[in-house]
C-alpha cells in the first residue's frame, strides 16, 4: 500500500513537473524551440524596423511635390521633416523603460499601429498643418522599434551574436531607407505620394498584426529574471540618467553623433534631391538614385567600421579618421567641382560609406559609463543623432528662406550646404575628444584613476 502510494505520488509529481514546462505564459515561448524560432522572431520585428527607415528618408524626393501643394516654404518644409526627429530623439530613453515594462511583443506591435495611424494621416493630410502632425505621430511610432528589437537580441540571442545581429539589422532597414528614394519617387510620379503612402500605411498594419502573432518576449525558460532587470531600472532611472548626464566622456561621441548623422539626414533625407535637381541639373530620377547610393554606403559603413573597431580593438583611430574624411567629401561636395553623376555617384556612395561610422558613437558611450546604466547611457547618445537630424534641415531650410531671395536659388542652396559642413566639422570635433576604450568598459579604471590623481 504504501509502495503504491508513493508510486502514485511520483507520478502525480512528474506529470506537474511535465505540465509546467509545456505550458507556456503570455509573452514566452518554450526553450527547445528557441533554435528556429529566434530567427523567425527577427525577421518579422525587421519588417517594421524597414519602415522606421523609410520615413526616417521619404520626404526628401517629394519636396516638389509638397512644396507645390501646401505652398511650402523652405522653412516649413523643413520643420516636417524635423517632426519626425524631434519626437524620435524625446522618446528614445522612455522606448527602453517602456521594452521592459510591455515587453517587445506588445511594444512592437503599438509602435506599428501608430505608424500605421501618423502615415495614414500624412496620406490624407489637407493642409500642412496635418502634414506636421502626421509626421509627428509617426516619429511617436517608430521610435520605440530599435530598442525593443535589441531587447529581443539580448535574450533570444546569445552574447557574441549581439553585435553581429545589430548591425545586420541596421543593415537591413536600411532596405527601407533605399525604397524612400528611387522606388519612392517612381511610384509618386506614377500612382501619386499619397496612395504610396496609404501602402506604406498598410504594410505596417500587416507588420503589427504579424508582430503580435509570432513575437514572444522571451523563452519560456528565461523565467522572469527580466522583470527583477525592469523594476531595477524604473527605481534607479532618474539616478542613472542623471549621472550618465554629468559624465563629461558621454558627450564627444554625443556630438560625434550629432554632428555627421544630422548633416547626412540634411543631404539623404531632406535637401539633397532639391539640390541635385536645382542647383546641379540632374534628372529627379537620377537624383534618386544618387541618394541611393549615399544609403548603400551607410549601410555598408556602418557594418564595415564597427566591426574594424571591434578588430583592431580601437574606438578612436576609425571614428578621427572616418568623420576626417567625411568632413573633407562635404567641402569637396559644396565646392560644385563634382558635377558629373559618375563622379557624384561616387561621391554619393563615398559620403554614406564615412557616415557609416557613427555606429561606434553607441559603444563609446556605453563603455565610458557605469555597465549598469549601459542602456540608459546608449540611449542618451542616441539622441544626439537624431537632436542633429532635426536641427541641421531646419536650419538649412531657414538659410534657403532667407538668403534665396537675394543671391538666386544655387548660391542660397551652397549657403544651406555649409550648415552641413559645419555639422561634419563639429562631428570631427566630437571624434577627436572621445576616450579610448579599447573596446571595453573602462569605467571603473577611470574611477580608480581620479581617486590615485
Amino acid at each position: 500500500m504504501v509502495h503504491r502510494a508513493f508510486c502514485s505520488a511520483t507520478a502525480c509529481r512528474r506529470k506537474a513537473k511535465v505540465v509546467a514546462i509545456t505550458e507556456k505564459t503570455p509573452g514566452t515561448e518554450q526553450l527547445g524551440s528557441t533554435s528556429y524560432r529566434r530567427w523567425l522572431l527577427w525577421a518579422v520585428l525587421v519588417l517594421p524596423y524597414t519602415v522606421v527607415y523609410f520615413h526616417r528618408l521619404a520626404i526628401g524626393v517629394l519636396r516638389e511635390d509638397l512644396a507645390l501643394e501646401f505652398a511650402l516654404t523652405a522653412t516649413a518644409f523643413a520643420q516636417i521633416g524635423a517632426a519626425y526627429f524631434y519626437t524620435y530623439a524625446a522618446l528614445q530613453i522612455p522606448a527602453g523603460i517602456l521594452s521592459d515594462s510591455l515587453g517587445p511583443r506588445r511594444t512592437v506591435t503599438i509602435a506599428a499601429l501608430i505608424t500605421a495611424l501618423g502615415t495614414a494621416m500624412f496620406a490624407l493630410a489637407a493642409t500642412a498643418e496635418a502634414l506636421f502632425v502626421g509626421r509627428m505621430v509617426i516619429g511617436i511610432g517608430v521610435s520605440t522599434v530599435f530598442v525593443a528589437i535589441l531587447k529581443v537580441l539580448a535574450v533570444w540571442f546569445d552574447d557574441g551574436e549581439f553585435a553581429t545581429l545589430t548591425g545586420l539589422t541596421a543593415g537591413v532597414g536600411t532596405l527601407g531607407a533605399i525604397g524612400a528614394q528611387t522606388p519612392l519617387y517612381l511610384a509618386s510620379q506614377r500612382w501619386g505620394w499619397r496612395a504610396a503612402f496609404v501602402a506604406v500605411a498598410l504594410f505596417s498594419a500587416l507588420a503589427a498584426v504579424l508582430c503580435y502573432t509570432v513575437v514572444r518576449d522571451r523563452p519560456a525558460a528565461a523565467g522572469n529574471r527580466h522583470g527583477e532587470a525592469a523594476h531595477q531600472s524604473h527605481t534607479n532611472l532618474w539616478r542613472e540618467l542623471g549621472a550618465t548626464l554629468r559624465n563629461a566622456r558621454t558627450w564627444p561621441p554625443w556630438l560625434m553623433f550629432a554632428g555627421v548623422y544630422g548633416s547626412f539626414i540634411g543631404l539623404a533625407g531632406t535637401w539633397g534631391q532639391s539640390y541635385l535637381v536645382l542647383v546641379l541639373g540632374v534628372a529627379p530620377e537620377t537624383a534618386a538614385g544618387l541618394l541611393t547610393m549615399s544609403v548603400i554606403g551607410i549601410a555598408v559603413g556602418g557594418v564595415l567600421f564597427a566591426r574594424i573597431s571591434d578588430a583592431l580593438r580601437h574606438r578612436r583611430l576609425p571614428m578621427i579618421s572616418c568623420a576626417s574624411i567625411y568632413l573633407v567629401f562635404w567641402i569637396v561636395f559644396v565646392s560644385g567641382t563634382v558635377q558629373s553623376v559618375s563622379a557624384l555617384r561616387f561621391l554619393m556612395l563615398a559620403i554614406g560609406l564615412a557616415a557609416g561610422v557613427t555606429m561606434t558613437a553607441l559603444p563609446c558611450g556605453k563603455e565610458v559609463n557605469h555597465p549598469s546604466f549601459s542602456g540608459t547611457s546608449t540611449s542618451v547618445v542616441n539622441v544626439g543623432g537624431f537632436f542633429g537630424s532635426a536641427m541641421i534641415p531646419v536650419a538649412m531650410g531657414w538659410v534657403l528662406d532667407r538668403f534665396e531671395p537675394v543671391v538666386g536659388v544655387s548660391t542660397a542652396y551652397r549657403y544651406a550646404l555649409l550648415v552641413c559642413v559645419a555639422g561634419a566639422a563639429l562631428g570631427a570635433l566630437g571624434a577627436s575628444l572621445v576616450t579610448e576604450t579599447r573596446c571595453r568598459n573602462i569605467y571603473f579604471a577611470l574611477q580608480q584613476r581620479a581617486k590615485e590623481s
